[in-house]
């Protein structure tokens, strides 16, 4: 009989493996990023859902720099698509900010 933790050694071990492929990253590596951060998305700071998906390796597709590790929503909602752009997420903060408003015209 299989001792119990065999089982999650294989896990940790596959996780190993496609944090390296993927991103050249160790799991060692994601957990001392994931510690630094509190367990929490490095974007909004939610935590993740327990359960749910853990958080995500954020990377630079261009250099393959990893910035930190971020939620499932942030991930997709936020850097998703190709929106990558920072200066595109600083004319969004811009605008989100102004205090425009088109009924005072």
């Amino acid at each position: 009989m299989p001792r119990p933790s065999a089982k999650k050694l294989c896990e940790e071990e596959k996780k190993d493996l496609y944090l390296r492929t993927n991103y050249g990253l160790t799991l060692s590596q994601y957990r001392e990023m994931e510690c630094r951060q509190r367990g929490r998305c490095k974007i909004c700071l939610r935590l993740p859902r327990k359960g749910g998906v853990p958080l995500h390796v954020d990377h630079d597709h261009k250099t393959g720099r990893v910035r930190g590790l971020i939620c499932f929503r942030c991930n997709h909602r936020l850097l998703g698509r190709g929106l990558e752009e920072a200066w595109l997420h600083q004319a969004a903060c811009n605008y989100l900010l102004d205090e425009f408003d088109g009924r005072k015209i």
